[in-house]
């Protein structure tokens, strides 16, 4: 399990160090250090670090509500029926 959760992992930072043409990578992160685990953390713990990703996720919605607006999106290069950039 261990080796698959690497493998992904390093997979992701490939993909966010080199995302194909057209594509633009938002990356989204707390202002701060979650204290949850991926194994063992007790449900206060997961609640609470669930509000702040929340609050991470809306604040970033809000500050570029207008780069996702339907007027850019139907110039947007990404097709999301098919997973593939546009030509």
């Amino acid at each position: 399990m261990i080796k698959v959760h690497i493998k992904s992992y390093q997979q992701t930072q490939k993909f966010i160090a080199a995302p194909p043409p057209g594509i633009q990578i938002f990356e989204i992160y707390p202002p701060k250090l979650l204290m949850s685990c991926a194994l063992g953390s007790r449900a206060l713990t997961l609640e609470t670090d669930y509000h702040i990703r929340r609050q991470c996720g809306s604040y970033f919605l809000t500050s570029l509500k207008h780069y996702f607006s339907t007027d850019n999106l139907a110039s947007y290069p990404y097709s999301i029926e098919n997973n593939q950039v546009a030509n």
